[in-house]
């Protein structure tokens, strides 16, 4: 399925994978920003904190509509502007994937779904967003599959995936790290959540 090493490369495809699907012991916390294209139209714009398992992501699309979710710890706090109510979940296994997921997410998914599909090989190095970064190129070995031919970008030190790129028939979606601060000082203030005035906090919970 991978394409072989040179002499040039420090690491095979797969081993950039394996490193990219692994806990990165080194960071213990991180601040970003990033921007989402979906090749349609529609963009978005991204911050994210994240420290010791908490994480705030807040997100406005390039129609004005944003939105906030806090993971403090003990539960999941979801906010959008069109709304007047805001939702809080007690974390669980089932709440967890209330939150965006991440772009390393991302990619651990994609790769588990297309490690069969697709011929992985290396492509030029770069910088995103200041971090040198190892450049997979995913080419699907079929036309009709789930998923098209992608491009990933992943952060030399952290193995963080800082850019994705897909292709599937016309579109084109493009997914970029502008912004990122492995190891940032993140004050716990930022995972309490304060909602906007006139807005209920509503509590929900999941039965597992």
């Amino acid at each position: 399925m991978l394409g072989a090493c040179s002499a040039t490369e420090e690491f095979t495809p797969q081993e950039i994978l394996n490193n990219t699907m692994q806990e990165t012991s080194d960071v213990d916390s991180y601040y970003a920003e990033y921007t989402m294209d979906f090749g349609d139209g529609m963009t978005m714009t991204a911050k994210q904190w994240s420290k010791n398992g908490k994480s705030r992501v807040e997100v406005e699309d390039n129609n004005g509509e944003s939105s906030i979710a806090v993971n403090d710890g003990k539960q999941i706090v979801s906010y959008t502007s069109t709304e007047q109510t805001a939702t809080a979940f007690e974390l669980n296994p089932e709440t967890e994937g209330m939150m965006m997921p991440t772009l390393k997410e991302q990619v651990i998914n994609i790769y588990n779904s297309i490690k069969d599909t697709h011929e992985i090989t290396i492509g030029d190095e770069e910088k995103v967003a200041g971090h040198d970064t190892y450049h997979l190129i995913a080419k699907s070995k079929e036309k009709d599959t789930l998923f098209g031919d992608m491009e990933f970008w992943i952060d030399k030190k952290t193995w963080m995936p800082l850019k994705t790129i897909t292709t599937g028939g016309d579109v084109t979606s493009t997914t970029e790290y502008t912004k990122y601060e492995p190891n940032a000082k993140v004050d716990d203030a930022v995972f309490n959540f304060e909602l906007p005035e006139g807005v209920e906090l509503v509590q929900q919970k999941i039965e597992l």
